[in-house]
């Protein structure tokens, strides 16, 4: 992705974008066009789920039951 494409995104995530915090989550998780950062991706993974993105809510559960990004839970 381009630099101008993630910011768009990162923007659009911070305005409350459900689909684009997943992706921002996914980028993170994978050190893909955005640093690894596990506890980013949570971050970005649990607003998305609060808004009810499923996969969002996967992702996020997987990580709390792993201790990725966030303590065990």
């Amino acid at each position: 992705m381009t630099k101008l494409v993630v910011e768009a995104l990162a923007l659009a995530a911070r305005q409350d974008h459900g689909p684009s915090q997943f992706q921002l989550g996914r980028m993170h998780e994978n050190g893909t066009s955005a640093p690894q950062d596990s506890a980013a991706a949570y971050s970005w993974f649990e607003k998305a789920a609060r808004q009810g993105n499923a996969a969002a809510q996967y992702k996020t559960g997987l990580m709390l039951r792993d201790g990725i990004g966030t303590a065990v839970d």
